[in-house]
């Protein structure tokens, strides 16, 4: 099958996330199972407009602003007719799809935006956006299918017009080599968090409970690793100055795959104070090398921990509540150990084999359908 996938970015973009992560576990499997992909996404500074990344054709043209015009230029100009599905990859703009492409087509898409664009952008663009997630998949995606890797997305969907039969459930995975290898969990406690630097994340309130837990524990460590937003990732700095947690507090930045696992390995616990999250990537990741989550209660979030099994669910969404909870799981060593194995166990049920064969499945039934 010949499969052309339109996504803003690719996995070799400098602000790749767990979407561009997820997209190329697939495709790259897609590709040694005989298919032929192209991924058309955005251009970034040093990026190729053409390259083959294991095996996976990737385009770039535009800006993360113009792309989705330029696939719709690309489109008619070389892809039209020349591919047998086109996978539309929603990251709050779709490429609108349904307007142009006559071929078989897919929406994937990995959390519907909804209160995030108040997070992330000015009124008048937060506002629009907000309204545009109800308003554009009414109009142009009700009649289309979606994959998406979790029930809080599924519900989002049908909230924003789309029928359930329309959507199907691909979960996600984690990489194989991750979850045998494991190393020595630092002699104090050390909490990390994982993900994009951005306000949607949340991080403040992580410091803000590293603040309140040094007063039991002094040598406790807080690891921060990910890259985003410079602005605010100079804001949560300056707050770590003003809660004089600076002994404690390291921003890692962007780390490669082996360094990551080697501090979320070593890491006692992970959190996750997003205000919404399609899924909880890094939290699978963190689980299957042993170390369990202490998490906000939202979408997502809480479908990748089983409540004090393989983590803790937060009552409420606040520092206090992630204090008291990272404070019960690292002063008690036997919950601890046994929140550690019981989340290898869960992860292990994870794997991108298994996803992209269920990926393969469903896109090989709307083809025929078709």
């Amino acid at each position: 099958m010949r499969i052309l996938i339109f996504n803003w970015r690719d996995i070799k973009n400098p602000n790749f996330g767990g979407a561009e992560i997820a997209t190329h576990e697939i495709a790259k499997r897609l590709v040694a199972w005989g298919h032929e992909v192209t991924l058309f996404s955005s251009r970034f500074h040093s990026g190729k407009e053409e390259e083959s990344v294991d095996g996976v054709k990737v385009l770039r043209a535009g800006s993360p602003f113009t792309v989705h015009l330029a696939a719709f230029w690309n489109y008619q100009k070389k892809f039209k007719g020349n591919f047998d599905l086109v996978i539309d990859q929603i990251h709050g703009l779709p490429f609108f799809t349904p307007l142009y492409v006559k071929e078989p087509k897919i929406a994937y898409i990995h959390e519907v935006a909804k209160n995030i664009w108040f997070w992330e952008w000015p009124l008048p663009v937060a506002l629009a956006g907000f309204l545009g997630d109800f308003l554009l998949f009414r109009l142009f995606y009700r009649n289309t299918n979606f994959i998406t890797g979790s029930n809080s997305t599924l519900n989002d969907l049908q909230s924003v017009g789309i029928p359930k039969k329309n959507i199907k459930i691909v979960r996600y995975g984690v990489p194989k080599k991750t979850v045998s290898q494991s190393y020595r969990k630092e002699k104090y406690p050390a909490v990390i968090f994982v993900g994009r630097i951005y306000r949607a994340k949340r991080i403040e309130e992580i410091l803000k409970a590293a603040k309140l837990l040094i007063k039991k524990y002094p040598k406790l460590q807080l690891w921060i690793v990910g890259k985003g937003k410079k602005k605010y990732e100079e804001n949560l700095k300056k707050l770590v100055n003003r809660l004089k947690i600076d002994p404690c507090t390291k921003f890692y930045g962007f780390l490669d795959e082996k360094k990551k696992f080697e501090l979320i390995s070593k890491a006692w616990v992970i959190c996750a104070t997003s205000v919404k999250e399609g899924w909880g990537l890094t939290i699978v990741e963190a689980a299957s090398v042993g170390t369990p989550a202490v998490v906000y209660n939202v979408g997502g979030l809480k479908e990748v921990v089983i409540n004090n099994k393989t983590g803790i669910i937060c009552q409420k969404n606040t520092p206090e509540s992630l204090a008291q909870n990272i404070l019960k799981l690292i002063s008690d060593q036997k919950l601890r150990s046994k929140l550690e194995e019981n989340a290898t166990i869960f992860a292990s049920s994870f794997s991108w084999e298994k996803t992209a064969k269920e990926f393969a499945s469903v896109i090989n039934q709307v083809v025929k359908a078709s």
